[in-house]
């Protein structure tokens, strides 16, 4: 699946959740604006998910709250976008904040779900 955003905003991601580093010991960094970009809806357990922001080579992060608070943040993964991997994600809501490594730069991107 993908869905298709733009970037834009200048408040640090750590503030936004309160946490420098997430579940994994990765830093939350970047900027995004305080709402959610995406809020995605899982209806059964999913045993394995990679989540990757596409910009065209723009500098992208990504944080993701789990319905439990769990926290994840992605900086970066392939060329300068944003990848998240390997969750074990239960049913429930997920909160998705596509930010930019300065603040303030507007994108456009894709974000994939596989």
């Amino acid at each position: 699946a993908s869905i298709e955003g733009y970037t834009g905003g200048s408040v640090p991601l750590f503030s936004i959740l309160n946490v420098r580093e997430d579940a994994n010991g990765e830093s939350c960094v970047g900027y995004a604006e305080r709402e959610p970009d995406h809020i995605l809806s899982v209806s059964q357990p999913l045993p394995r998910i990679t989540i990757e922001v596409e910009s065209n080579g723009s500098d992208t992060t990504l944080m993701i709250e789990a319905p439990d608070e769990t926290v994840y943040c992605g900086d970066d993964g392939n060329d300068s976008d944003a990848v998240i991997e390997g969750l074990q994600w239960i049913a429930g809501e997920y909160k998705v904040w596509v930010g930019t490594f300065d603040a303030g730069q507007a994108h456009n991107y894709t974000l994939e779900i596989d």
